[in-house]
């Protein structure tokens, strides 16, 4: 990967993206059924070569960590996360498996993003972990220990931008380190509602049959300039979200990620301190 990848590729043909990425390896005969009480998701179902995401939660329900689990055989399990939480993670999983048949290891692995029309057929070596995910025009995430891909890269600027505009909240950015999963946006691809019991089951249930969350992250188009951390206003002045991802895109101009009250509706228009024009767009959790 030399070549630099300009931004029409990432959706006309293909662009790698270096993914920032910690993983760590979970494998023993009680691997399955023990994450399977610690993770939202349904990890025993989980077949082998396949991907689900999925929150670790503290014993209060607010979100510790968010996480890809795949199961690479009957009893190995790879997780990972943002750059950074791979040792809370591990550690936090470490803390409650008492004499449970399970190890868990750091590893060092790359991680490369795939996004464009030409993803899915673009060969790759070394890859232990192949999984497509949502992107408007397709796209895989691989792994494994050293990785080889003939495929132009995106500069990491770029590759900030391509986020923002489609809308993946990134974990430390976006997501707060213990905030309430449902204000994340991703619960519908992060819990399984219908498993037995896991870490912090009690506050994702709750407020899922109260139906209504006291904030949401959302997508913004701006008319004017704003920046990361900027408070967005109602037309009485009134305090309604913030942004806490800001680009400009080649394609839809300024864009951004951020949280709102729950009763802003799409199609609003709220205020960013320096009077630029905010349009609130579809919730991140909605393609």
């Amino acid at each position: 990967m030399t070549i630099a990848a300009s931004y029409d590729d990432a959706f006309e043909a293909v662009a790698a993206v270096v993914l920032d990425r910690d993983v760590i390896l979970a494998e023993g005969p009680e691997a399955a059924s023990y994450l399977n009480g610690q993770l939202s998701q349904d990890v025993e179902g989980l077949g082998v070569g396949s991907s689900t995401w999925s929150f670790l939660l503290e014993p209060s329900g607010k979100v510790e960590s968010h996480l890809r689990v795949t199961r690479i055989a009957d009893e190995r399990f790879v997780l990972d996360t943002e750059t950074g939480l791979g040792e809370p993670t591990r550690a936090s999983l470490d803390r409650f498996k008492l004499r449970t048949k399970i190890e868990l290891s750091p590893v060092e692995w790359q991680a490369i993003g795939l996004r464009g029309p030409d993803a899915a057929s673009l060969p790759v070596d070394g890859a232990e972990i192949d999984t497509a995910i949502a992107w408007p025009s397709g796209g895989r995430d691989v792994l494994g220990p050293e990785l080889t891909v003939d495929a132009p890269v995106l500069d990491a600027e770029l590759a900030e931008t391509l986020r923002v505009e489609v809308g993946m909240p990134h974990l430390g950015r976006d997501v707060e380190i213990g905030s309430i999963p449902q204000e994340s946006g991703l619960v519908p691809a992060s819990v399984c509602f219908t498993k037995g019991c896991y870490r912090g089951q009690e506050l994702v249930e709750r407020i899922a049959s109260r139906g209504a969350e006291r904030r949401v992250m959302r997508r913004f188009r701006i008319d004017g300039t704003a920046a990361k951390g900027d408070v967005l206003t109602d037309d009485g002045g009134g305090v309604v979200g913030a942004l806490t991802s800001v680009a400009v895109s080649p394609r839809s101009g300024t864009v951004a990620l951020g949280w709102v009250k729950g009763a802003v509706d799409e199609g609003s228009v709220v205020s960013a301190p320096n009077g630029a024009r905010v349009f609130v767009s579809s919730r991140v959790d909605e393609e």
